[in-house]
């Protein structure tokens, strides 16, 4: 997933205007990992996780191969319309596979 920034974002001295989040080739074993940072972060959380502003920053993290902190200074608006986009992703993902597993009459 190629994401356009609306400016350019600096981050370290480098330069980005776009991002290369490979959310489709993301691995069960790279989820859980940012699952478990996500809950050793935050020990008590008991709800979604693909509402959490710091999961989504994990998972965005691994999925650009970006390093931890990248979207810590990113403005808001960037940010939340990246949130929105691998929530969708992921929830748009878990309901076509609860319909394929639906019994066929």
């Amino acid at each position: 997933m190629l994401r356009k920034l609306s400016k350019v974002y600096t981050y370290e001295g480098k330069e980005y205007l776009e991002l290369n989040l490979d959310l489709e080739d993301m691995t069960t074993e790279q989820y859980e990992q940012a699952e478990r940072e996500f809950k050793a972060l935050n020990p008590a959380f008991n709800g979604a996780l693909e509402s959490e502003t710091g999961f989504i920053k994990l998972v965005l993290t691994k999925a650009g191969k970006l390093p931890h902190g990248f979207f810590d200074k990113l403005p808001a608006y960037e940010f939340v319309k990246l949130k929105y986009a691998v929530q969708t992703f992921l929830l748009t993902g878990s309901a076509d596979l609860l319909t394929s597993l639906e019994p066929h009459v």
